[in-house]
């Protein structure tokens, strides 16, 4: 088993987003703040503890089965929000576009 081990790394937030309604957008909302749990952020239309199983789990479970929740939180760095943009040829991606429904 790994170790924890200390690194130089360091990160600071620079924009904090959720999805509170699904059914009306996948686009998200910028946040001052977030409080997690084991379900996810508060608000977020993605979050619980558990979901129905969908058609990306499809090989494991049966349609609508009861399984874990594991899409808790998503992390992207700036230097990869560049990156993806100039491999894609675009000025840049906002973070609140991930997720969204095109």
């Amino acid at each position: 088993m790994s170790a924890l081990k200390p690194t130089q790394f360091i990160g600071r937030i620079v924009w904090l987003g959720c999805v509170p309604d699904r059914a009306a957008a996948l686009e998200s909302q910028s946040q001052p703040g977030l409080m997690t749990t084991f379900a996810g952020p508060e608000g977020e239309a993605h979050g619980g503890l558990t979901r129905p199983a969908c058609s990306r789990v499809k090989a494991l479970y049966k349609s609508n089965t009861e399984i874990r929740n594991t899409r808790q939180l998503t992390l992207l760095s700036a230097e990869d929000l560049a990156a993806t943009a100039a491999a894609m040829a675009w000025p840049n991606l906002i973070p609140r576009w991930w997720g969204r429904r095109w």
